[in-house]
């Protein structure tokens, strides 16, 4: 998908060209999983194009769902989980590899969809834990690199909890 951008004072030529790559694979899109964007970048008028950003879901499946690399982390017991998605399941659309201006984020996730852990660029692991105060939804915990000391707790206001 593109998007034109012109300057008043230039309509015959496009001051910046927005380009959009998504997801089209069968596997997700037979499961109704649309508007996946794996890559977006814009060019200028002169030609120069800068990449914005892209993502990988699903450890880099995307167009046949193998054995996931690192499986969903199971949660027994998560409210409102369709138990038919269990660990083995590879194609659910979670973005594990985030680009945004040749900086990467990497992701891995439980079987309700929800961020347990996440690595920068540096490969500094940062694990989020989650709890039954929002369902198992929302992190509580942010703890980076390990280190106790630097943990970080997250509070939501009490309409949260039941919105999940």
């Amino acid at each position: 998908m593109q998007s034109q951008v012109y300057d008043y004072a230039n309509a015959a030529t496009p001051a910046r060209t927005y380009t959009y790559s998504y997801l089209t694979s069968s596997v997700y899109t037979s499961r109704y999983m649309r508007n996946l964007l794996t890559s977006a970048s814009v060019t200028d008028s002169k030609g120069q194009m800068t990449v914005l950003g892209g993502n990988t879901f699903d450890y880099g499946y995307n167009s046949t769902c193998a054995s996931p690399a690192a499986p969903p982390l199971d949660r027994p017991g998560l409210p409102m989980h369709d138990l038919n998605y269990s660990t083995s399941v590879s194609c659910r659309g979670d973005a594990t590899t985030v680009v945004n201006l040749n900086t990467s984020t990497s992701y891995n996730y439980d079987i309700g969809g929800v961020p347990y852990e996440m690595q920068n660029a540096y490969g500094t692991p940062t694990s989020l834990s989650v709890t039954s105060n929002t369902n198992y939804s929302l992190p509580e915990v942010l703890t980076p690199n390990s280190v106790a000391g630097l943990a970080t707790t997250v509070s939501y206001p009490p309409f949260v909890h039941h919105l999940h």
